[in-house]
């Protein structure tokens, strides 16, 4: 049985001790993907980190050329 372990407003949270004695917390105003990763969110994020990482690569590159460049000129 969980009991009233700490909170304000609607944010509260509650304690409860499994059955080998540890202690584990809930918080209910969390969704459940802050208790145990979200593997979905990983693939997702993933994708755009890999076809992004070019872009910005080539961007951080050209940038300074094309100063040096217009400077030389």
């Amino acid at each position: 049985m969980a009991s009233y372990a700490h909170g304000f407003g609607s944010k509260r949270a509650f304690t409860y001790a499994d059955t080998d004695g540890h202690e584990h917390e809930i918080k209910p105003y969390l969704s459940p993907r802050h208790y145990r990763g979200d593997p979905s969110r990983i693939e997702i994020v993933s994708g755009p980190l890999v076809l992004g990482l070019p872009f910005l690569a080539a961007g951080l590159f050209l940038v300074p050329y094309q100063m040096v460049d217009f400077l030389v000129s």
